[in-house]
Order: C-alpha cells, then sequence, then structure tokens
C-alpha cells in the first residue's frame, strides 16, 4: 500500500505512545529512528505469532501483515504532573 510505499522513499519515522486516564495525559514516550520494511516472510510470521499469543489472539489471525523494524536513534520521555 501506500504506507509502505512511503516508508521505502522515506524511512525517517516518529512513535508516541501515551498513557491517559479519563483523558488526562499521565506520560509520553517519543521514539525517532529509520523504518526498515523486512521483506522475509519466516521473520513476519515469527513477529504475528508473538504478538498474537501475548495478546491472546490465535496463531492465524492476522495473517496477512507487514513487519516493519524501527531502529532507534533517539528517545524522550515526558511525564505530566
Amino acid at each position: 500500500g501506500r504506507k509502505l510505499a512511503n516508508l521505502r522513499e522515506n524511512p525517517r519515522v516518529a512513535l508516541s505512545v501515551e498513557e491517559s486516564v479519563d483523558g488526562d495525559a499521565k506520560w509520553t514516550v517519543t521514539l525517532l529512528g529509520t523504518a526498515t520494511v523486512v521483506d522475509d516472510p519466516e521473520a513476519t510470521r515469527e513477529a504475528t505469532r508473538r504478538i498474537n499469543r501475548k495478546y491472546g489472539v490465535d496463531d492465524e489471525a492476522w495473517r496477512e501483515n507487514t513487519l516493519v523494524r524501527i531502529d532507534v536513534g533517539s528517545a524522550t520521555h515526558r511525564t505530566y504532573d
């Protein structure tokens, strides 16, 4: 799809994760790095299997996946009072 084409063209990425309670942010982690589309079917199957098992999903769920590896260049963390 278009997102994968965009990653291949410009692999710089940012990823943010936030915990909030009742709409109020408690903390945020932001990662900056370089993404690589992994074109290895066995690696993709193994990653999908591990994620599915972690979240209690059948091994065959989400079979149509693309594995993207992010090499993190920097990470920041912020807490909110």
